[in-house]
């Protein structure tokens, strides 16, 4: 799977044998492939998806909606690697943001990238070296934060905890940042070796 670069990103490939199965690249540009719309892809995919579930109709057309906003709210610059959560009666959509591009001019080591110095972490984060065979050696930072005051909090006034999962590496003049976070602790401890599988397949040319 490799996408194809433009003025400022490069092209970035993920390596199939590494990528994990039930994760894909949400396109973010039109057309793509043999859809003309992302409106179509969203549909096709949620009805192959859904016949293989025996999704009723409403579930196919709010998979198809998940996957419409996953690919249009991507930022400029973003890849989107997504995966279907949840469960067969009420899936939803987990994603994570791959960043590639020239080295960022205010980090000045790769740690910066993952920003381990934020004030708002309620632990210390756990920051470890991460060696692929693409991008060399790089660094993984997990840490917990406390939501926004505008996040609904939990009955007992507590604010959400969110866990954030951020890879870095600084191949050749190009910095390659690695991103996702949810509420569900499980969750994203339980998608931990898919984000580790996609953080190992990435390749930028």
């Amino acid at each position: 799977m490799t996408t194809k670069p433009d003025a400022d990103r490069p092209e970035v490939t993920f390596d199939p044998d590494v990528f994990p199965g039930d994760w894909f690249l949400a396109p973010g540009q039109w057309p793509w492939g043999a859809f003309a719309t992302r409106e179509q892809w969203a549909w096709r995919i949620a009805t192959d998806v859904g016949a293989d579930h025996s999704w009723d109709q409403p579930t196919v057309a709010h998979v198809a909606a998940l996957l419409v906003a996953v690919d249009e709210q991507q930022d400029d610059g973003e890849w989107r690697l997504w995966t279907l959560v949840g469960t067969p009666e009420r899936p939803t959509a987990f994603w994570a943001s791959l960043f590639a591009g020239p080295r960022f001019p205010d980090a000045a080591e790769v740690t910066d990238l993952v920003a381990v110095d934020g004030t708002t972490t309620i632990v210390p984060p756990d920051v470890t070296a991460f060696v692929s065979t693409h991008l060399g050696t790089g660094v993984r930072a997990i840490r917990f934060v406390e939501a926004p005051d505008q996040t609904a909090a939990p009955d007992d006034g507590s604010r959400p905890v969110a866990q954030l999962v951020n890879y870095a590496f600084r191949h050749g003049e190009h910095d390659v940042v690695l991103m996702a976070s949810g509420f569900d602790v499980d969750l994203v401890d339980a998608l931990l070796p898919d984000l580790d599988a996609i953080a190992l397949s990435v390749s930028v040319a």
